[in-house]
């Protein structure tokens, strides 16, 4: 059997375009910094890019998945605040994608 080399596609076959490169991957801690700064309301524009940070985050940290019966988008933000506690340095592209989306890049 040989190995699989798996790479990321970087041109479009259709039109011939390079896509650009994915954003760097961020830490719990570089997340919970970047939603520091805004409102609630601001955040839930951005609620599934939260959710899916937050599910990368906790994977690699081997934390549960929050549940509550709060609003979602503040159980993501306490999940967000218990990561950069627990395991400020665990990194996830999700989480990236989003710090960069909130600094505006």
């Amino acid at each position: 059997m040989s190995p699989t080399d798996v790479k990321p596609i970087r041109r479009n076959w259709i039109n011939n375009e390079h896509y650009s490169p994915a954003p760097a991957p961020a830490t719990a801690r570089e997340l919970a910094a970047a939603i520091g700064c805004l409102d609630l309301d601001d955040l839930r524009t951005h609620h599934l890019a939260l959710t899916l940070a937050v599910a990368e985050l906790s994977a690699g940290a081997g934390m549960p998945w929050p549940w509550a019966v709060d609003d979602p988008t503040v159980t993501l933000v306490r999940a967000v605040a218990k990561l950069s506690l627990v395991a400020p340095d665990v990194t996830a592209g999700a989480a990236g994608a989003i710090v960069e989306q909130l600094q505006g890049g």
